[in-house]
């Protein structure tokens, strides 16, 4: 079984428009989103309805990793420890389904992505195998998570329709 947390990253600023899209930092909200989600997973994995993380990937933008240095902390994750990869940012969900197929080691077992819309989106509702599950992320706003299981033993087998939605969560929420 493996497990995947797809979280896209917090909500950026728009303050600076001479900035590089790369190089937005976030916003006031988006400081304040990404610890409630850390929070959350936190107590998610202490009750042991998920899994610890034993990898964390995420784009080089800086709002997606910000977001990501955020949330490690809570779950006992080292920031320093992340994996940056410039192929996330604002990668299709091909190139994102990739990415998890070839990237991830096959040591892990649960592993977090931070990352971009739509790609975020259209990957989530790709992977889900049921209406049911599908019909619980309408949409993958700022700092939403989305926790899926894979009946595999391999990442390289993880494919369209394969998952089932453990938990979908976004920080208004909470």
């Amino acid at each position: 079984m493996k497990t995947l947390t797809l979280i896209r990253h917090a909500k950026s600023s728009w303050s600076n428009l001479a900035l590089d899209d790369h190089e937005r930092p976030l916003n006031n909200r988006g400081q304040s989103a990404a610890p409630k989600i850390g929070k959350y997973l936190a107590k998610q994995i202490a009750s042991e309805f998920i899994p610890p993380p034993d990898y964390v990937l995420s784009s080089t933008a800086v709002r997606a990793r910000t977001t990501a240095e955020i949330i490690a902390p809570f779950l006992h994750v080292d920031p320093a420890n992340l994996t940056l990869d410039d192929d996330l940012y604002h990668a299709s969900e091909h190139q994102i389904l990739a990415a998890i197929q070839n990237k991830i080691p096959e040591s892990a077992q649960h592993a977090i992505l931070f990352g971009h819309n739509p790609g975020f989106e259209y990957l989530a509702s790709s992977l889900l195998k049921s209406d049911k599950d599908r019909a619980q992320i309408p949409r993958f706003p700022t700092c939403a998570t989305a926790v899926l299981e894979f009946p595999v033993d391999h990442w390289a087998l993880i494919d369209i329709a394969s998952a089932t939605l453990r938990d979908f969560v976004i920080p208004r929420a909470l």
